[in-house]
């Protein structure tokens, strides 16, 4: 791996920069000990359809053990992960006023998949779309939002919000399959779309709960309202911690009313409607992920400073995709 003096310099002084300010980033992960160095990202591609962090990196005497979470930005649930062209390089001083790197001989290289997973429970309101701008599509919404409901787990909570010219509660929250999708299965009334009122309403509804909350809507994003009320629902969704999250119907769908209501409160939106993007909106509202540990032996064990060069490929619903990422660290 060849990488230039100047970027290595310039990196190296990224990060004494952000130690000697107490920022160095080190997030937590309940499957490793206290021993795990401070990282920090430079460069982390999520542009080719996945989403790599380290979560920390082990040294153990000769082994080093880097834990790679990983999200798929297709937003559907990473099936199996392949590390190619994994490169470890040492930094070192040179003796000449310079730093140089090289490149470490690893060996025993193991990819493991762990699973994080909050167990904590969550409270989701499904929020349907009754506008007429959709009534040809809500035997197909119905379906989706049984989806949901059969993803849930024991504990989880779900109501049913419908909105139109008004919204409806059609059943309060429950944790009984049965009740939901009876609910579901209420009967229509078409009418022109209130989305950011009936947003309102799910943030009132879920105050009262308990565990992680979300609202996953099943609209095309269109509204009737005064386009001022948008940044204002936003704000209310990020100041209680409510990620909102689209499943698409409709051919004209809304996307600049998608995107910025997803982006700015941490949810997104799909216009696949399958039992594994609903999987997908459910992890992400329990801060599920996969965790893959990455171990190798390095011959040469006293280098402190290094850069880890990562090429992954993953396996989705849609097939495969591949990232690179660059990270630096520090070793205790």
């Amino acid at each position: 791996m060849v990488i230039s003096k100047t970027r290595i310099i310039i990196s190296i002084i990224a990060i004494f920069a952000v130690f000697l300010a107490g920022c160095s980033k080190k997030p937590s992960d309940p499957d490793i000990s206290d021993s795990v160095a401070p990282f920090i990202n430079q460069d982390d591609s999520t542009t080719a359809g996945i989403t790599t962090g380290i979560a920390g990196i082990e040294f153990t005497g000769n082994t080093i053990n880097v834990y790679l979470s990983v999200k798929s930005t297709e937003n559907f649930p990473v099936d199996s992960l392949w590390a190619g062209n994994f490169d470890i390089s040492e930094i070192y001083d040179n003796g000449q006023g310079g730093l140089d790197t090289v490149d470490l001989i690893y060996e025993d290289l193991a990819v493991t998949k762990h699973i994080f997973s909050d167990n904590s429970n969550v409270s989701i309101i499904l929020l349907k779309s009754n506008s007429s701008t959709v009534s040809a599509y809500g035997t197909n919404m119905n379906t989706g939002m049984k989806l949901v409901a059969n993803e849930k787990r024991a504990a989880d909570s779900l109501a049913v919000l419908a909105f139109h010219s008004y919204d409806t509660l059609l059943t309060d929250f429950t944790r009984n399959i049965a009740l939901i999708e009876g609910a579901i299965d209420e009967p229509d009334y078409w009418g022109r779309s209130c989305q950011f009122r009936a947003l309102y309403r799910a943030i009132d509804e879920l105050m009262d709960q308990t565990g992680r909350k979300g609202i996953i809507v099943f609209g095309d994003g269109l509204n009737n309202e005064d386009p001022r009320e948008q940044n204002a629902v936003i704000d209310s969704l990020v100041n209680c911690n409510i990620p909102v999250y689209f499943v698409v119907y409709g051919d004209t769908p809304d996307t600049n009313c998608l995107e910025t209501i997803c982006n700015q409160t941490g949810g997104f939106y799909t216009y696949y409607r399958t039992s594994a993007s609903m999987w997908a909106m459910m992890d992400d509202i329990r801060n599920n992920y996969d965790l893959y540990k990455i171990s190798w032996t390095r011959r040469t064990p006293s280098g402190r400073r290094g850069i880890i060069d990562i090429s992954t490929q993953y396996q989705s619903a849609i097939g495969i995709s591949s990232s690179t990422a660059l990270y630096y660290f520090e070793a205790p």
